[in-house]
């Protein structure tokens, strides 16, 4: 119970940070190495490569070969365990991208329990199906060279889908539901006149994928996630759910304290 706690916390820590637009998250983490896109390409394949990504999100999309370990299911035994199948070879953590400090979080534990040659790829998931489409897997099925480009890439513009936040407050004042996904301190605090509901994206996933479409408004309702591109994740499920009249906020919570930023 102690351990569980300590990787809870060691998440919310960086969720929050994240959020509140603070320092890149890798002058966090200074004892742990990264590594870059030709090198890892170089060295994935004599290496043990560690989603740590949801179940869901792994489910969508990953590296080929790639382990999915989440982040909040890390033990001291599963780790020793893959070390121990693995001799002499380095663990190499991702998440989705370089925003995102759950891969930074997962080598930190790792390195704590004295685990050696522990590596972080940086740029993330986003970025490499971006550039070898070809060594990830989509829903099960290899991708093509241009994959990424041609579908990937359109859906996450979804035809419109994808708002801005000047466009936020008209949807909410024409009865759009606005909907937290990402991480609630900061927006209630900052936010309060748009909410109308907070859920768990571990949960709405969840009930999405078992086919419950109730864990959403029946219609009319705009996503907001940390950083804009958690939540398009959920479009497979909503489009077989029949949930047609929704929207996602561009860049997140991120992009409202960037935009907060821009305007002082």
């Amino acid at each position: 119970m102690r351990m569980f706690s300590r990787v809870i916390l060691v998440a919310i820590i960086g969720v929050l940070s994240l959020s509140a637009g603070q320092e890149p998250i890798n002058t966090r983490y200074k004892n742990i190495k990264t590594i870059e896109y030709k090198d890892f390409l170089k060295q994935k394949d004599n290496a043990v490569v560690i989603d740590v990504r949801s179940e869901r999100e792994y489910e969508q999309a990953h590296i080929n070969d790639a382990l999915n370990v989440p982040l909040y299911k890390i033990t001291k035994e599963i780790l020793e365990k893959i070390v121990a199948e693995n001799q002499d070879k380095p663990l190499i953590f991702y998440c989705i991208s370089e925003e995102c400090g759950m891969s930074f979080q997962a080598a930190s534990i790792a390195a704590s329990y004295g685990i050696k040659n522990v590596l972080v790829f940086e740029a993330g998931f986003l970025y490499f199906i971006s550039h070898s489409p070809d060594q990830c897997v989509y829903a099960g099925n290899s991708l093509s060279s241009n994959f990424y480009k041609d579908y990937i890439m359109q859906r996450l513009s979804i035809a419109g889908k994808i708002i801005s936040w000047d466009k936020v407050a008209e949807k909410a004042n024409s009865g759009y539901v606005l909907i937290n996904l990402g991480n609630p301190e900061y927006f209630v605090e900052k936010m309060d006149k748009y909410v109308s509901n907070y859920l768990r994206y571990e949960n709405v996933r969840k009930e999405l994928k078992a086919g419950n479409a109730y864990i959403l408004p029946e219609r009319r309702f705009v996503l907001l996630d940390n950083f804009g591109r958690e939540a398009v994740w959920l479009e497979d499920d909503l489009i077989k759910l029949n949930k047609m009249d929704y929207y996602y906020v561009e860049g997140g919570l991120k992009g409202y304290f960037e935009s907060i930023k821009k305007s002082r």
